[in-house]
Protein backbone atom coordinates (compact mmCIF):
# COMPACT_ATOMS: atom_id res chain seq x y z
CA UNK A 1 0.00 0.00 0.00
CA UNK A 2 1.10 3.38 -0.70
CA UNK A 3 2.33 5.40 1.88
CA UNK A 4 1.06 8.53 2.66
CA UNK A 5 3.10 11.76 0.89
CA UNK A 6 3.47 13.45 4.35
CA UNK A 7 5.05 9.78 5.45
CA UNK A 8 7.43 10.06 2.83
CA UNK A 9 8.78 13.61 3.10
CA UNK A 10 9.35 12.63 6.56
CA UNK A 11 11.18 9.43 5.41
CA UNK A 12 13.95 11.38 3.10
CA UNK A 13 14.06 13.99 5.77
CA UNK A 14 15.23 11.51 8.41
CA UNK A 15 17.55 9.60 5.41
CA UNK A 16 19.34 12.69 3.99
CA UNK A 17 21.93 13.50 6.76
CA UNK A 18 23.04 9.72 6.73
CA UNK A 19 22.63 8.81 3.21
CA UNK A 20 26.25 11.19 3.30
CA UNK A 21 29.74 9.71 3.07
CA UNK A 22 31.39 12.81 2.11
CA UNK A 23 30.10 16.48 3.22
CA UNK A 24 29.32 17.67 -0.08
CA UNK A 25 27.46 14.34 -0.99
CA UNK A 26 23.41 15.12 -0.55
CA UNK A 27 20.46 13.02 -1.68
CA UNK A 28 16.82 14.62 -1.50
CA UNK A 29 13.87 13.93 -1.77
CA UNK A 30 11.88 14.60 -5.30
CA UNK A 31 8.06 13.13 -4.95
CA UNK A 32 6.64 10.34 -7.49
CA UNK A 33 7.41 9.85 -11.15
CA UNK A 34 4.09 7.14 -12.05
CA UNK A 35 4.15 5.80 -8.35
CA UNK A 36 8.19 5.56 -8.71
CA UNK A 37 9.68 7.66 -6.02
CA UNK A 38 12.29 9.95 -7.54
CA UNK A 39 15.74 11.31 -6.12
CA UNK A 40 17.74 14.48 -6.56
CA UNK A 41 21.60 13.32 -5.73
CA UNK A 42 23.78 16.32 -6.01
CA UNK A 43 28.13 16.11 -4.74
CA UNK A 44 31.63 16.66 -5.69
CA UNK A 45 32.42 16.09 -9.62
CA UNK A 46 34.00 13.22 -10.52
CA UNK A 47 33.54 10.67 -8.08
CA UNK A 48 31.78 7.20 -9.15
CA UNK A 49 28.56 6.60 -6.67
CA UNK A 50 26.36 3.68 -5.65
CA UNK A 51 22.83 4.90 -4.91
CA UNK A 52 21.59 1.55 -2.33
CA UNK A 53 18.04 1.01 -1.30
CA UNK A 54 17.21 -0.94 2.04
CA UNK A 55 13.73 -2.19 3.68
CA UNK A 56 14.69 -2.46 7.30
CA UNK A 57 18.07 -0.50 7.31
CA UNK A 58 20.24 -3.45 7.42
CA UNK A 59 20.69 -4.84 4.49
CA UNK A 60 21.54 -2.39 1.63
CA UNK A 61 21.05 -3.28 -2.09
CA UNK A 62 22.89 -1.27 -4.99
CA UNK A 63 20.47 -0.12 -7.34
CA UNK A 64 22.30 2.22 -9.32
CA UNK A 65 25.50 3.28 -9.93
CA UNK A 66 26.54 6.73 -11.98
CA UNK A 67 29.33 9.34 -12.15
CA UNK A 68 28.98 12.59 -10.31
CA UNK A 69 28.85 16.04 -12.95
CA UNK A 70 28.46 19.49 -12.91
CA UNK A 71 24.65 19.00 -13.04
CA UNK A 72 22.19 17.28 -10.22
CA UNK A 73 22.18 13.45 -11.19
CA UNK A 74 17.73 12.24 -10.80
CA UNK A 75 17.41 9.00 -10.40
CA UNK A 76 13.66 7.18 -10.20
CA UNK A 77 13.93 3.74 -8.25
CA UNK A 78 12.55 1.30 -10.74
CA UNK A 79 10.13 -0.55 -7.86
CA UNK A 80 6.85 1.60 -7.18
CA UNK A 81 7.15 2.28 -3.40
CA UNK A 82 4.07 0.30 -2.45
CA UNK A 83 4.28 -1.97 1.16
CA UNK A 84 7.53 -1.96 3.50
CA UNK A 85 9.08 1.56 2.98
CA UNK A 86 12.18 1.88 1.84
CA UNK A 87 15.22 3.75 3.00
CA UNK A 88 18.19 5.04 0.25
CA UNK A 89 21.40 6.05 0.72
CA UNK A 90 24.38 7.12 -1.59
CA UNK A 91 28.31 6.35 -1.42
CA UNK A 92 31.08 7.51 -2.87
CA UNK A 93 32.87 4.58 -4.85
CA UNK A 94 35.59 6.35 -5.87
CA UNK A 95 37.90 9.66 -4.28
CA UNK A 96 36.41 13.00 -4.36
CA UNK A 97 38.82 15.04 -7.06
CA UNK A 98 42.32 16.24 -6.14
CA UNK A 99 42.53 20.30 -5.38
CA UNK A 100 44.73 23.27 -4.95
CA UNK A 101 47.40 22.60 -7.66
CA UNK A 102 50.50 24.06 -7.69
CA UNK A 103 51.37 25.82 -10.29
CA UNK A 104 47.63 27.50 -10.35
CA UNK A 105 45.83 26.52 -13.14
CA UNK A 106 46.78 28.72 -16.36
CA UNK A 107 49.52 30.25 -14.60
CA UNK A 108 52.01 31.83 -16.58
CA UNK A 109 55.92 33.19 -16.81
CA UNK A 110 56.92 29.94 -14.46
CA UNK A 111 60.41 28.69 -14.45
CA UNK A 112 61.88 26.09 -16.33
CA UNK A 113 62.58 23.74 -13.41
CA UNK A 114 58.50 23.34 -11.47
CA UNK A 115 57.40 21.02 -8.67
CA UNK A 116 53.95 19.92 -9.32
CA UNK A 117 51.91 19.38 -6.04
CA UNK A 118 48.11 19.33 -5.18
CA UNK A 119 45.75 18.35 -2.45
CA UNK A 120 44.67 14.90 -2.34
CA UNK A 121 40.71 13.69 -2.49
CA UNK A 122 39.32 11.94 0.59
CA UNK A 123 40.10 8.21 0.34
CA UNK A 124 42.56 8.49 -2.17
CA UNK A 125 45.26 5.36 -2.06
CA UNK A 126 47.41 6.75 -5.06
CA UNK A 127 47.51 9.10 -7.66
CA UNK A 128 47.76 8.36 -11.47
CA UNK A 129 49.79 11.23 -13.17
CA UNK A 130 49.26 12.66 -16.70
CA UNK A 131 51.64 15.19 -18.13
CA UNK A 132 53.21 16.91 -21.37
CA UNK A 133 52.44 19.40 -23.93
CA UNK A 134 49.23 17.94 -25.39
CA UNK A 135 46.01 18.00 -23.41
CA UNK A 136 45.24 15.85 -20.77
CA UNK A 137 49.05 15.07 -21.17
CA UNK A 138 50.68 11.28 -21.06
CA UNK A 139 50.65 9.07 -18.59
CA UNK A 140 53.20 9.53 -16.33
CA UNK A 141 52.63 6.89 -13.23
CA UNK A 142 50.88 5.79 -10.44
CA UNK A 143 52.25 7.43 -7.44
CA UNK A 144 51.19 7.50 -3.57
CA UNK A 145 53.02 11.17 -2.66
CA UNK A 146 51.18 14.14 -3.60
CA UNK A 147 54.14 15.86 -6.08
CA UNK A 148 55.69 15.20 -9.27
CA UNK A 149 59.10 16.64 -10.83
CA UNK A 150 58.10 16.94 -14.83
CA UNK A 151 62.51 17.10 -14.71
CA UNK A 152 63.39 19.98 -17.03
CA UNK A 153 60.93 22.17 -19.32
CA UNK A 154 61.02 24.21 -22.25
CA UNK A 155 60.47 27.74 -22.38
CA UNK A 156 57.51 29.94 -23.80
CA UNK A 157 55.73 26.49 -23.72
CA UNK A 158 52.14 25.65 -22.67
CA UNK A 159 51.85 22.36 -20.35
CA UNK A 160 48.88 19.83 -19.40
CA UNK A 161 48.29 18.12 -16.38
CA UNK A 162 46.01 15.90 -14.55
CA UNK A 163 45.75 13.72 -11.15
CA UNK A 164 43.21 10.95 -10.92
CA UNK A 165 42.73 9.62 -7.44
CA UNK A 166 42.37 6.02 -7.20
CA UNK A 167 41.05 3.41 -4.16
CA UNK A 168 40.44 -0.22 -4.45
CA UNK A 169 37.32 0.83 -6.23
CA UNK A 170 38.63 2.74 -9.12
CA UNK A 171 39.92 5.80 -9.93
CA UNK A 172 38.12 9.65 -10.62
CA UNK A 173 39.10 11.36 -13.46
CA UNK A 174 40.83 14.77 -12.54
CA UNK A 175 40.50 17.97 -13.94
CA UNK A 176 42.96 19.15 -16.41
CA UNK A 177 45.18 22.21 -15.32
CA UNK A 178 47.80 23.18 -17.72
CA UNK A 179 50.59 26.02 -16.94
CA UNK A 180 53.22 28.25 -19.13
CA UNK A 181 56.65 28.21 -18.91
CA UNK A 182 58.37 32.26 -18.94
CA UNK A 183 59.96 32.79 -22.34
CA UNK A 184 63.70 32.21 -22.71
CA UNK A 185 65.93 35.63 -21.80
CA UNK A 186 67.50 36.93 -25.10
CA UNK A 187 71.44 37.19 -24.96
CA UNK A 188 74.23 34.17 -24.05
CA UNK A 189 75.09 32.73 -21.08
CA UNK A 190 78.15 31.07 -19.94
CA UNK A 191 76.94 27.99 -18.19
CA UNK A 192 79.42 25.89 -17.27
CA UNK A 193 81.66 22.92 -18.69
CA UNK A 194 82.29 19.03 -18.25
CA UNK A 195 85.07 17.20 -16.57
CA UNK A 196 87.84 17.12 -19.12
CA UNK A 197 88.96 13.98 -20.40
CA UNK A 198 91.67 12.48 -22.48
CA UNK A 199 92.98 8.68 -23.31
CA UNK A 200 94.29 6.61 -26.44
CA UNK A 201 90.71 4.75 -25.98
CA UNK A 202 87.12 5.63 -25.63
CA UNK A 203 86.29 8.53 -23.76
CA UNK A 204 82.97 9.48 -22.63
CA UNK A 205 82.84 12.33 -19.77
CA UNK A 206 79.44 13.71 -17.89
CA UNK A 207 77.59 16.32 -19.85
CA UNK A 208 77.63 19.60 -17.91
CA UNK A 209 75.55 19.66 -14.73
CA UNK A 210 72.42 22.16 -14.37
CA UNK A 211 71.08 21.52 -18.37
CA UNK A 212 68.04 22.44 -19.47
CA UNK A 213 66.39 21.48 -23.02
CA UNK A 214 67.40 24.18 -25.47
CA UNK A 215 70.60 24.78 -24.08
CA UNK A 216 73.86 24.58 -26.45
CA UNK A 217 76.80 22.16 -26.11
CA UNK A 218 80.03 22.51 -27.73
CA UNK A 219 82.74 19.71 -27.17
CA UNK A 220 86.32 20.01 -28.47
CA UNK A 221 87.87 17.28 -30.12
CA UNK A 222 91.90 17.04 -30.19
CA UNK A 223 94.02 14.24 -31.13
CA UNK A 224 97.52 13.52 -32.66
CA UNK A 225 97.10 11.16 -36.00
CA UNK A 226 94.06 10.30 -37.85
CA UNK A 227 90.73 12.38 -37.85
CA UNK A 228 88.30 11.14 -35.70
CA UNK A 229 84.43 12.10 -35.02
CA UNK A 230 81.44 11.53 -33.08
CA UNK A 231 80.34 8.06 -34.13
CA UNK A 232 77.96 7.37 -31.24
CA UNK A 233 75.55 10.55 -30.23
CA UNK A 234 73.92 9.26 -27.34
CA UNK A 235 70.64 10.43 -28.51
CA UNK A 236 71.50 13.53 -29.60
CA UNK A 237 72.45 15.74 -32.57
CA UNK A 238 75.75 16.78 -32.88
CA UNK A 239 77.25 18.99 -36.01
CA UNK A 240 80.53 19.92 -36.88
CA UNK A 241 80.98 23.65 -36.69
CA UNK A 242 83.66 22.88 -39.38
CA UNK A 243 84.80 20.21 -41.03
CA UNK A 244 87.49 19.16 -43.39
CA UNK A 245 89.12 16.19 -45.20
CA UNK A 246 91.52 15.77 -42.45
CA UNK A 247 90.23 17.88 -40.09
CA UNK A 248 88.59 22.11 -39.32
CA UNK A 249 92.35 22.91 -38.25
CA UNK A 250 95.79 20.59 -38.10
CA UNK A 251 99.25 21.56 -37.26
CA UNK A 252 102.27 19.30 -37.70
CA UNK A 253 102.66 16.86 -40.07
CA UNK A 254 102.94 13.27 -40.77
CA UNK A 255 101.97 10.56 -37.70
CA UNK A 256 102.92 13.44 -35.66
CA UNK A 257 100.06 15.90 -37.14
CA UNK A 258 97.21 17.06 -34.43
CA UNK A 259 93.24 17.32 -35.53
CA UNK A 260 91.13 19.95 -33.98
CA UNK A 261 87.50 19.54 -34.00
CA UNK A 262 84.51 21.59 -32.53
CA UNK A 263 81.27 19.81 -32.53
CA UNK A 264 77.47 21.39 -31.41
CA UNK A 265 74.47 20.31 -30.19
CA UNK A 266 71.38 22.01 -28.95
CA UNK A 267 70.31 19.88 -25.61
CA UNK A 268 66.68 17.93 -25.75
CA UNK A 269 66.52 17.37 -22.27
CA UNK A 270 67.58 13.32 -22.63
CA UNK A 271 70.31 13.01 -24.57
CA UNK A 272 73.80 11.57 -23.00
CA UNK A 273 77.67 11.86 -23.59
CA UNK A 274 78.80 11.34 -27.05
CA UNK A 275 81.41 8.73 -28.45
CA UNK A 276 84.06 9.20 -31.39
CA UNK A 277 85.08 6.83 -33.57
CA UNK A 278 87.70 4.22 -33.56
CA UNK A 279 90.51 4.76 -35.73
CA UNK A 280 91.53 1.21 -36.09
CA UNK A 281 95.41 1.45 -34.76
CA UNK A 282 97.30 -0.10 -32.53
CA UNK A 283 96.71 1.28 -28.90
CA UNK A 284 99.60 3.40 -27.30
CA UNK A 285 101.96 2.32 -25.25
CA UNK A 286 101.26 2.24 -21.51
CA UNK A 287 104.43 4.55 -21.08
CA UNK A 288 102.39 7.32 -23.03
CA UNK A 289 99.76 7.71 -20.92
CA UNK A 290 96.69 10.18 -22.60
CA UNK A 291 95.70 13.28 -20.51
CA UNK A 292 93.07 16.13 -20.57
CA UNK A 293 93.38 19.44 -22.00
CA UNK A 294 92.17 22.58 -19.67
CA UNK A 295 89.14 22.48 -17.83
CA UNK A 296 86.94 22.37 -20.40
CA UNK A 297 85.50 19.49 -22.02
CA UNK A 298 83.70 16.14 -22.46
CA UNK A 299 83.15 14.26 -25.58
CA UNK A 300 84.19 10.67 -26.25
CA UNK A 301 87.03 10.11 -28.71
CA UNK A 302 88.68 6.74 -29.25
CA UNK A 303 91.87 6.57 -30.73
CA UNK A 304 95.01 3.88 -31.27
CA UNK A 305 98.50 4.88 -32.10
CA UNK A 306 101.28 3.17 -34.55
CA UNK A 307 103.67 0.93 -32.64
CA UNK A 308 106.70 2.71 -31.62
CA UNK A 309 105.52 6.51 -32.26
CA UNK A 310 105.92 8.90 -29.24
CA UNK A 311 102.36 10.07 -28.26
CA UNK A 312 100.60 8.88 -31.33
CA UNK A 313 97.37 8.32 -30.67
CA UNK A 314 96.48 10.37 -27.56
CA UNK A 315 93.41 11.98 -27.94
CA UNK A 316 92.10 15.09 -25.98
CA UNK A 317 88.74 16.92 -25.36
CA UNK A 318 87.83 19.76 -23.74
CA UNK A 319 84.74 19.43 -21.77
CA UNK A 320 81.57 20.22 -23.16
CA UNK A 321 80.82 23.49 -22.78
CA UNK A 322 77.54 24.47 -22.35
CA UNK A 323 75.53 28.09 -23.25
CA UNK A 324 72.13 29.39 -23.19
CA UNK A 325 70.58 31.41 -25.75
Amino acid sequence: MRMPLSALLALAALASPAHSVEPELTLQWSGFDGGHPVLILQGPVGPGLAIQASADLLAWETRHTAVLSESPLFWTDPDPLAGPRRFYRALLLTPPRAGDPSPAHRETELGLTPLLSWTAGAGALSHDVYFGPDSPGAFMGNQTGTSFDPGPLLPNTTYYWRVDPRNENGATEGEVWSFSTAVRPSGVAYLGAGAPAASTGQITPALPAGLLPGDILIVFLQTSGPHIYLEDTNGGTWLALARKAASPQSVGTGSNEVHLTAYYSRYNGTQGAPTTNDSGLARAAASHPSRAIGPLAVGGLRLRARPGSRNVGQTRSAPCRSIRM
